[in-house]
């Protein structure tokens, strides 16, 4: 999404919009089963700044409000440290 580079959906992390205390937020689905629209992201920091930067998450997830994404920016950290 970030870098725009075609994968398999086995190499890319797919997110989910969930509603949480604060509005809406970007979850990671690991087990690639919630419900809902989805996106797929690579696990490089640099593909989910590009995808931040450009708020393509808003828009691949069709939401017009703010989107929290702490929780995938934590496991794309920890990818990184692995």
């Amino acid at each position: 999404m970030g870098c725009r580079e075609r994968a398999a959906q086995h190499d890319l992390l797919r997110v989910v919009a969930t509603e949480s205390e604060s509005g809406l937020a970007v979850t990671p689905d690991l087990g690639r089963r919630a419900p809902g629209r989805g996106a797929y992201v690579h696990l490089r920091p640099g593909c989910l700044d590009l995808a931040l930067r450009r708020r393509a998450f808003a828009r691949a997830l069709k939401v017009t409000e703010r989107l929290d994404s702490e929780q995938v920016q934590d496991i794309v950290s920890r990818q990184q440290e692995n």
